[in-house]
């Protein structure tokens, strides 16, 4: 029986090894494109105490 459970945590860490790739490219661009909204919101007005001034 421990034989099994072995073989099934093997089988596990192969498949997460093969996720692996997958995963950080999903997550390079996840960051890249938070920091492409990020830097598109810096140059938008937002009313506020500038509106307020005028």
């Amino acid at each position: 029986m421990l034989t099994s459970w072995e073989e099934r945590l093997q089988a596990v860490r192969n498949e997460c090894d093969q996720l692996q790739g997958d995963l950080l490219t999903v997550a390079k661009k996840m960051g890249e494109t938070e920091t492409a909204i990020k830097t598109s919101f810096k140059g938008s007005h937002t009313s506020g105490k500038e509106d307020e001034k005028r």
